[in-house]
């Protein structure tokens, strides 16, 4: 039994990994090109939601973000943020996010980073390293603001003989910083 959960929780990891990569590295995967048409701003990012949403207890979990302009013919957008649980985890990070506009007011995000993860009560993810690879859906608003609901594996990659991983479901409210 022990041995399928791995197997699962391993494949959870790779088909998230997988999305993520895809989005950042294919462009233009049939979704139009929009930052040369509307720009994208830089934005603050408020988060609220749960960590270990696929084990037996989740926990409420919160945090910030910052995105920056996108660079590149990529348009990547590097971010930084920081998120704490409520069993006292904390997760300082880096990451690279790459949007794709479906529609109008709608869009698709994948991300990939890394980051210094500390233990909390509950929560031990096997090393201080932690990787961050996510899918987001994003609804934004004429001003720039924007709600989105996320999902991301946390996972040490296997850097280390244990690598637990774990999964979080975030709500976030984001709102666009002006330009200098």
């Amino acid at each position: 039994m022990l041995s399928n959960l791995q197997i699962t929780e391993c494949s959870r990891f790779r088909l998230i990994r997988l999305v993520a990569f895809i989005g950042l590295i294919f462009p233009n995967l049939g979704f139009a090109d929009f930052y040369a048409a509307v720009g994208s701003p830089r934005l603050l990012n408020f988060n609220i939601g749960e960590v270990e949403i696929l084990d037996s207890e989740s926990n409420p979990r919160y945090g910030i973000e910052y995105r920056h302009l996108p660079f590149g013919k990529w348009h990547l957008i590097p971010s930084v943020g920081f998120a704490v649980s409520e069993n006292d985890a904390s997760y300082l990070y880096g990451e690279l996010r790459r949007d794709f506009r479906i529609g109008t007011h709608w869009l698709f995000t994948s991300s990939f980073g890394a980051g210094l993860f500390e233990n909390g009560k509950s929560l031990a993810l096997g090393h201080k390293v932690e990787f961050r690879s996510g899918i987001e859906l994003a609804y934004t608003f004429n001003s720039g603001h924007r709600l989105a609901v996320s999902f991301f594996h946390l996972s040490n990659g296997s850097i280390s003989d244990d690598n637990p991983g774990t999964e979080a479901l975030v709500f976030a409210a984001m709102m666009p910083l002006k330009s200098k």
